[in-house]
């Protein structure tokens, strides 16, 4: 099971990287009414909207009594069909439209001209996108949406006071569209190691010279540094060997024997604990450890900082994809092919810095898993290891 476990983890980062589609790059929005005249409202507000690349679904309000019950309401209804904003009429004076953003918690709203019996479609479209776009943060000129629940600037749409916010009484405020900020990421990966020629040993060949020196001895007690060199490779050493003026064993700039270079197999846990600090960009202290190493200082493990950064626009729920970068400090050690049976391990770092991309689904707004790929680079001691991983997400 062990040795399938890697053609297991690579099958399903394939399988999930193939089962993605892109989400629509057009944003939605709701009209929520029940108004008599909806449906002929209906089509000039959506070709309003689609001049501003958005789409509109259409859903009864409900019998909703209070304005703040509608507001509670529309939002929900919002949230439901995963739009970015809704919009609605309110009829308790004055007749107004009004609109929030699904991640907003400032009501938007704008008075109709004329009576909503007689006010033409055209007119009621016109000041109905206004005041969305004005909830989405966005100019009249549909200039992309800096803050969601952003102050407006313009004269059209003013906020209404921010209501505490109640949906079903339970008064909780609204969640945003990204979902909760706080994650914890936990993850099996099996990282595919390059060792070549001259790579790093994790120790001194300073517990062996003593009995190879003297396998190698010849009748003259000199040395056959043929037979040295032989002796250190089955011992997993790759050496400068030399004999000074006292027939002494020397070795210099010693590393691995590799026979030959190549990927070498290691399993790791990836965990990762962060934040949204801005709607698409994320910031998470992460820990790689292995569960074979050789030795020395963090042997098994490798800690450091990271920035993810939504390739697409967050949601709460469904498919995500982010890219990263970070850096850190630490070891990724590998066996390394060679004729040694219990050997030196290949070591590198203490830096560390990485890329990759990461891909998951959302279940709920609070658990998901995810597939990634991640690209590590070591230094000084140079290494380089490409990780796929498969885990589970939480969110808080």
């Amino acid at each position: 099971m062990t040795a399938r476990l890697p053609f297991v983890l690579c099958f399903f980062n394939a399988a999930l990287w193939l089962s993605w589609v892109p989400p629509t790059r057009a944003e939605s929005v709701l009209f929520a009414s029940s108004e008599e005249r909806t449906a002929e409202l209906l089509p000039e507000l959506t070709l309003a909207l689609r001049a501003h690349d958005l789409l509109l679904l259409a859903r009864t309000l409900g019998d909703a009594r209070t304005p703040l019950e509608r507001a509670a309401a529309a939002q929900r209804i919002g949230r439901n069909v995963g739009t970015w904003a809704a919009l609605w009429i309110e009829r308790e004076p004055p007749l107004r439209v009004r609109a929030v953003a699904i991640s907003g918690e400032h009501i938007f709203e704008a008075p109709l001209p004329a009576p909503l019996e007689s006010v033409e479609p055209r007119v009621f479209a016109s000041v109905a996108a206004s005041v969305l776009l004005e909830a989405l943060g966005r100019t009249r000129e549909g200039t992309p949406p800096v803050v969601l629940d952003a102050t407006p600037s313009g004269p059209a749409a003013a906020p209404a006071s921010a209501p505490a916010w109640a949906e079903d009484g339970s008064g909780s405020a609204p969640q945003t569209t990204a979902g909760p900020r706080f994650f914890l990421r936990a993850g099996v990966g099996y990282g595919f190691v390059f060792v070549g020629q001259g790579a790093a040993s994790d120790r001194s060949p300073s517990d062996v010279l003593n009995e190879v020196a003297d396998q190698a001895r010849l009748p003259d007690n000199g040395l056959d540094l043929d037979k040295v060199d032989q002796l250190l490779r089955a011992h997993g050493y790759d050496c400068q060997v030399s004999e000074d003026a006292m027939q002494r064993l020397q070795v210099d700039q010693c590393a691995v024997a590799v026979n030959p270079g190549g990927l070498v197999g290691s399993f790791s846990f990836d965990l990762a604990l962060g934040a949204r600090i801005l709607p698409r960009l994320a910031l998470a202290l992460t820990a790689r450890i292995a569960t074979d190493a050789g030795e020395g200082t963090m042997a098994h493990t490798v800690v450091g900082l990271q920035l993810e950064g939504a390739l697409v626009k967050p949601r709460s729920k469904g498919f995500w994809l982010n890219g990263l970068a970070g850096a850190g400090f630490g070891r990724i050690q590998a066996k390394p092919p060679s004729e040694a049976t219990f050997g030196p391990y290949a070591t590198s770092g203490p830096g560390n810095v990485r890329v990759g991309v990461q891909l998951g689904y959302r279940f709920t707004e609070h658990f998901g898993f995810y597939t990634g790929t991640t690209l590590h680079f070591m230094m000084p001691d140079k290494l380089f290891a490409l990780e796929p991983t498969l885990g589970i997400e939480a969110r808080l």
